[in-house]
């Protein structure tokens, strides 16, 4: 019997070590990309929805395996520079916050450093993939950084997560790096071009008027909008976090800033990405209309698809100020724990919420 409760402990520490309400993260950049892509006129045919939807898949492997592969590196590094200690032994000299982690209870450390490495092998494989597919073997210079960024948050000799750059990185990764990436599997070249609407007839030099801009409007707040939320998670995490790590000389972005100044800057955060959101939804609600503007014989979409689009938008808008607000009084209430169910909620609903444009006639 007590077996049978040892092998249903340590499944439950490796099940936790998966660290699940990090994952949304994974999702979010991959569907604002497809939205991105297809608002820029791909694919250009019935017959290369396959191949768009196969390489949309290819990259939510890309990302989702690079998430799970940091966090079971995240627990290695934590655990065997003994920053978890506190929470291992409970020791009373120190604050103890925070779930705990796969080292900090016991798991050898090598185990949690081979599967975070076979994680990382299946990103590298599903990239591998993307590249062989598309041609674009540049992104494996992406790819290299990628990888790089992955083992220099928490490990190395100076991690740059332990030095208050780890929301950037957030931001940077899951943002620009991984949206606009995705944008360039998923068709569109580099510099990015404008919807096909937006391209003027007989000529492959877009027209750079204010149509054209509102597509390089939305690919800014396509960037902008996972890139936050993940910024957003690690903060809520670091500001849980903040008394253990400063008793155990993690330097983090919170513990640089203090807690009321944190909690501001996430205030902050939550307010820009609410408008990021509201400004995303209104060029995705208008986009049928911008090639009727510019050339006045554009076919509308059906009205059915004109209507889902708006009850898409005004649904995800009312529901996500809703989770913003409840997260911020769960945040300033200190309870952490609510916090990050409620910041991993809002980012899978914000997921949910572009995914119907994937599907939808935007142009």
């Amino acid at each position: 019997m007590d077996g049978r409760k040892e092998r249903r402990r340590r499944l439950a520490l490796w099940m936790a070590g998966f660290r699940w309400r990090t994952l949304p993260m994974a999702f979010l950049p991959v569907v604002t990309a497809t939205v991105l892509a297809r608002l820029q006129g791909f694919p250009r045919s019935a017959d290369g929805w396959p191949r768009f939807w196969l390489l949309a898949a290819f990259c939510l492997l890309v990302s989702l395996n690079l998430q799970i592969g940091v966090n079971f590196l995240n627990d290695y590094s934590d655990g065997t520079r003994g920053r978890d200690e506190a929470r291992r032994a409970n020791r009373e000299d120190g604050p103890v916050s925070g779930p705990v982690r796969l080292v900090a209870s016991g798991v050898r450390p090598k185990a949690a450093l081979a599967v975070a490495v076979g994680f990382l092998a299946l990103a590298c494989l599903s990239g591998l993939v993307v590249v062989t597919l598309t041609g674009l073997w540049a992104l494996m210079a992406v790819g290299v950084v990628c990888l790089a960024a992955a083992w220099a948050y928490s490990s190395g000799r100076h991690p740059y997560g332990m030095a208050g750059w780890g929301e950037v990185a957030a931001f940077l990764f899951f943002g620009p790096v991984a949206v606009l990436g995705t944008d360039c599997v998923l068709g569109s070249p580099w510099p990015f071009c404008p919807p096909a609407g937006f391209v003027r007839s007989g000529s492959a030099q877009p027209v750079f008027t204010c149509t054209c801009i509102f597509a390089y409007v939305f690919t800014f707040l396509a960037c902008l909008i996972p890139g936050l939320f993940s910024a957003c998670l690690m903060m809520v995490n670091n500001l849980r976090d903040i008394d253990d790590d400063e008793f155990h000389g993690k330097r983090t972005l919170m513990v640089r800033w203090g807690r009321k100044r944190g909690e501001a800057v996430f205030a902050i955060c939550l307010g820009a990405l609410l408008l990021a959101q509201a400004g995303a939804f209104f060029l995705l609600v208008s986009s049928p209309f911008i090639p009727l503007i510019a050339s006045g014989t554009h076919p509308l979409p059906p009205r059915s698809s004109l209507a889902t689009m708006i009850v898409c938008c005004l649904t995800g808008l009312s529901i996500q100020s809703v989770m913003d607000v409840s997260l911020w009084l769960r945040l300033h209430r200190r309870d952490f724990r609510r916090a990050l169910t409620l910041v991993s909620a809002a980012i899978s609903f914000s997921a949910i919420s572009f995914l119907p444009f994937a599907f939808l006639p935007l142009i």
